[in-house]
C-alpha cells in the first residue's frame, strides 16, 4: 500500500515540483504533474507570487500550462455547476424564514419522468453505437465517441441527482419509489455497457 504524495507541499519559497519542473523546462515531467495533479497544483503561487505557468520559459511549455489550466477549470465550473452548495439550496428554499421543502410525492413524480428519459436517451444511445460500429468497423465515429463519454460519467450524475433530490425534499432517506427509479437508471447504463461488450 503507497501513500499518495502530497504534490502541493514546498519549502518556505512556495516553489511545488511543478513550478521546478516547469521553470526547468523538463516538459515530460510537467506532463505526469499535471496529470497526477489538479487545479490547485496548476494555481499554487510562489512566495514571490508565481504561479507554474508564468515561469515558463519557452511558447511549448507555455501553451501546454495554459492548456491544461483551462482544461481543469472547465472541469471545475462544471462540477460546480452540477453540484450547487448548500447555501444555494437554503437560498432557494427559504421563504420569511421559512424553508419549504418538495413533498416525496413530487420528487417521485420528477424521478419518473428523469426516468424515463434517461430510457429513451440509452436506447437512442445504443442504437447509434451499435450502427457507427456496423458502419465504420471496429472504429467509432466522433460523435459516439463523444456521447460515450457522457455516459461514462452517469454514475457522477446519478449521484448528484439523488443529492439533489434529498436537499429539495430536506429528507436523507428518500421514499423506495425515489430509490427505485433510480436503481432502474443504473440499470439502464449497466445494459447499455453489456450490449457494447458483447457487439465487441
Amino acid at each position: 500500500k503507497t501513500n499518495k504524495v502530497n504534490l502541493l507541499a514546498c519549502p518556505d519559497d512556495g516553489v511545488t515540483v511543478l513550478h521546478d519542473a516547469v521553470f526547468n523546462n523538463h516538459l515530460a515531467v510537467v506532463k505526469l504533474l499535471t496529470q497526477a495533479g489538479d487545479l490547485d497544483l496548476l494555481q499554487a503561487k510562489t512566495a514571490l507570487g508565481k504561479t507554474a505557468g508564468q515561469l515558463a520559459k519557452t511558447n511549448v511549455m507555455s501553451q501546454f500550462i495554459n492548456s491544461e489550466l483551462k482544461q481543469l477549470q472547465t472541469a471545475h465550473d462544471q462540477e460546480n455547476t452540477l453540484r450547487p452548495s448548500q447555501q444555494a439550496y437554503d437560498k432557494l428554499l427559504s421563504r420569511n424564514r421559512r424553508k419549504y421543502y418538495i413533498p416525496m410525492q413530487e420528487c417521485e413524480q420528477y424521478l419518473f419522468y428523469i426516468s424515463l428519459l434517461v430510457q429513451v436517451y440509452i436506447r437512442e444511445h445504443t442504437l447509434i453505437w451499435n450502427n457507427a460500429f456496423i458502419s465504420n468497423g471496429k472504429k467509432l465515429c466522433t460523435n459516439c465517441i463523444v456521447d460515450a463519454g457522457c455516459v461514462e460519467k452517469f454514475s457522477q450524475h446519478l449521484a448528484n441527482l439523488e443529492r439533489h433530490v434529498k436537499l429539495m425534499s430536506g429528507k436523507q432517506n428518500l421514499s423506495q419509489l425515489c430509490q427505485l427509479y433510480i436503481t432502474s437508471m443504473k440499470l439502464c447504463i449497466s445494459f447499455s455497457y453489456v450490449i457494447q461488450e458483447d457487439v465487441l
